[in-house]
């Protein structure tokens, strides 16, 4: 799906828009980016652990801004990197990958994050 760093972010959404019991504090600027499936199926979205320089949270949703109705799933795993959320599309189905920080200390510094989507 994407790769890179966060220093040109804004903090312009948060976890809970998406799901209400991911609650982070604020302050920490978050990515993303649009996806669109090639084919029907189910995908699964990775922030990869070996590339990814930062705790983050990974949300899915079918609208920009995120809201619960159209949250397709969440994941905060605690541990950088690693998370992950698998989503049903169908063929030509835009999706929203965020990749959003957790407001921990220096999370509005530059840092990097390699999210992957891959067809189960």
């Amino acid at each position: 799906v994407g790769s890179g760093g966060t220093a040109l972010y804004g903090d312009y959404h948060a976890p809970s828009e998406c799901d209400p019991n991911l609650q982070v504090a604020p302050g920490s600027p978050e990515v993303v980016w649009a996806f669109v499936a090639p084919e029907e199926g189910t995908y699964r979205f990775t922030l990869d652990n070996e590339r990814t320089e930062y705790d983050a949270v990974l949300y899915i949703s079918s609208s920009c801004p995120p809201t619960p109705e159209t949250c397709v799933g969440a994941n905060d795993r605690v541990a950088i990197g690693g998370d992950s959320v698998d989503a049903e599309l169908q063929a030509g189905a835009k999706v929203y990958v965020f990749i959003d920080g957790k407001g921990e200390p220096g999370a509005s510094e530059d840092r990097s994050y390699y999210v992957t989507a891959q067809k189960l």
